[in-house]
């Protein structure tokens, strides 16, 4: 090998282990750095983990049908006798509360508060929108649902209940309420809430600074000067049910932690053939990642501010539902003695 030819190997032989140590280093700075993090590591396997699980758990849980069916009648019948003892009759169905689903023979009435935002959602998939659209729609959720299910005549919607499975989700009247309210005081919401914001601060009672929220007490006083609004009125008063026989009354209700809102949505699915549309396991992952319980927890943070005056009151606005849908006011009361 000649002097030239070896000079140019050395060369090469020089840059190629120039190359494999920084391959090398680099592999190495990667490498104790990435174990450099293990809390960030062990929550990615962490939460693969939880997942995994609750998808698994989902499909291999099902769901006794019979009993369900046995559930619902149990709440139609209190429903019933509710209607009977308040007397209650020749209420108007308050049309524009209706989503008719013709298509998949449903018929659902919108309660504000009660899962309303989710199952607006579900019937936009329902109308044939997909999941990418919807994200990226400027337009309200409601208006696109309208656009596909537009708001029922009388006359339609007595036709579409005699074929169609009916349903209606309830809550807690005064945990529905308070769940308005915490809308109402995020610092970026809706038109409508800004609205009232302006409202409620023109109102006599007003004792807080223009530029802060409303209290919570300057809230149900306005509440209870205009009992008729949507976002926070009786369910007996916008979706009349003692004159709609609903097949599934669906429940927000605590049971050893859990929500029978779970296994309902499931029931109603399954009843309707909706499997395949609307994914029990997605529509319970949904909720669990959207639901942190964060309304139920600051129930007696914000009842203690009231004065037994003010929760008389609203328990004799709510008291048709708390008697129809089987709910209890009591712990409400107890909450005014927390110091």
């Amino acid at each position: 090998m000649s002097s030239r030819s070896f000079s140019l190997y050395k060369v090469r032989v020089s840059s190629f282990a120039k190359f494999l140590s920084f391959v090398v280093f680099t592999l190495l700075y990667v490498y104790f750095t990435y174990n450099a993090m293990p809390e960030k590591k062990t929550a990615v396997v962490r939460n693969k983990n939880i997942t995994w699980k609750i998808i698994k758990g989902f499909e291999t849980r099902g769901i006794d049908l019979y009993a369900m069916e046995e559930e619902m009648a149990s709440r139609r019948e209190l429903l019933s006798s509710t209607c009977q003892k308040f007397r209650i009759q020749n209420q108007n169905p308050k049309v524009w509360e209706y989503i008719i689903d013709a298509h998949h023979s449903l018929v659902w009435c919108k309660v504000h508060k009660a899962a309303s935002d989710t199952w607006v959602h579900y019937f936009n998939i329902l109308g044939g929108y997909n999941e990418g659209f919807l994200r990226k729609s400027k337009k309200s959720p409601m208006t696109l649902l309208r656009a596909k299910f537009p708001t029922p005549t009388l006359f339609q919607l007595q036709s579409a209940l005699r074929n169609s499975l009916s349903f209606i989700i309830v809550r807690d009247p005064l945990e529905r309420l308070l769940s308005t309210y915490l809308s109402l005081i995020e610092p970026k919401n809706e038109k409508y809430y800004s609205k009232l914001k302006r409202r409620i601060k023109n109102m006599p009672f007003a004792e807080s600074g223009t530029n802060t929220p409303p209290t919570f007490m300057e809230f149900v006083k306005y509440v209870l000067d205009n009992k008729e609004d949507e976002y926070w009125g009786t369910t007996n008063q916008f979706c009349t049910p003692c004159m709609i026989n609903f097949t599934v009354i669906v429940k927000f209700l605590p049971i050893l932690q859990l929500e029978t809102l779970l296994d309902d949505q499931e029931y109603i699915l399954k009843r309707a053939g909706l499997e395949d549309i609307l994914n029990p396991t997605k529509v319970r992952i949904h909720y669990l990642v959207h639901e942190k319980g964060r309304t139920r927890n600051l129930l007696p943070h914000y009842y203690q501010q009231l004065n037994f005056d003010l929760l008389y009151d609203l328990a004799n606005m709510y008291q048709v539902d708390y008697d129809m849908f089987g709910y209890n006011i009591t712990k409400y009361f107890m909450y005014l003695t927390l110091e």
